[in-house]
């Protein structure tokens, strides 16, 4: 998936399924609070208010934090890194004279046993 796809798509439905929820919260509490009241209010308007004046905002705030602490998004193309796993000896992939089990007894060794 490409970076802008992941920015554009990806963030939108992030938002989106938060900005729901609150919407979906705030007649809940309304209702409560206004027992008498006879509208709940507007879904969209909503939405719309708990992305812009919550959302949003808190992402700024995060936004800044990390980047005060070195944390950095680019969108440089991606690097391939070789991982400890990867340069796995053979005995760690169960091949050779010494494939047997961390904790199985070695009979080169009659002292040793198991740990129960």
């Amino acid at each position: 998936m490409s970076q802008p796809s992941q920015i554009i798509g990806l963030v939108w439905h992030q938002f989106i399924s938060a900005a729901v929820g609150m919407a979906l919260a705030a007649p809940f509490t309304r209702a409560i609070v206004r027992r008498r009241g006879k509208t709940l209010g507007n879904f969209w308007v909503d939405t719309v208010r708990s992305t812009t004046r919550i959302l949003i905002p808190i992402t700024f705030v995060f936004a800044i934090v990390l980047l005060s602490q070195g944390v950095m998004d680019n969108f440089h193309a991606s690097t391939t890194v070789t991982t400890v796993a990867a340069q796995a000896t053979p005995q760690h992939q169960g091949r050779g004279a010494h494939s047997k089990h961390q904790l199985e007894p070695d009979p080169a060794h009659p002292r040793s046993t198991t740990h129960q």
